[in-house]
């Protein structure tokens, strides 16, 4: 039994759960449904490359740059599918809203 995986999937159900109401099931199923560890392990390493160089952060910071790098909510895995389910699951407990506080 690997406990840092359980750790990471506790985790990740206890925060989508305080937030949303409703947990992403990792730890029950006992999987990375999402791939939400898989891809934040694979973009560590650029993480450190553009937080120490700063002029890398500065092209990132420009809005075309972000659109084409960062995470969506239609992506199929990863943070941006964090971010579809956490936004549908949102949408989905306050239907009659006409404002939300997270929007992604």
């Amino acid at each position: 039994m690997d406990l840092a995986e359980k750790t990471q999937f506790f985790t990740i159900d206890v925060l989508t759960d305080l937030a949303t109401g409703t947990s992403f099931g990792d730890l029950t199923s006992d999987a990375d449904q999402h791939e939400y560890l898989r891809t934040a392990t694979e973009a560590q390493p650029a993480f450190v490359m553009i937080s120490s160089i700063p002029a890398l952060t500065k092209i990132i910071q420009i809005p075309f740059v972000g659109k084409l790098l960062f995470p969506t909510s239609q992506d199929k895995i990863g943070m941006g599918k964090m971010m579809g389910c956490a936004s549908s699951i949102l949408y989905y407990s306050r239907p009659n809203s006409d404002s939300y506080w997270f929007s992604a």
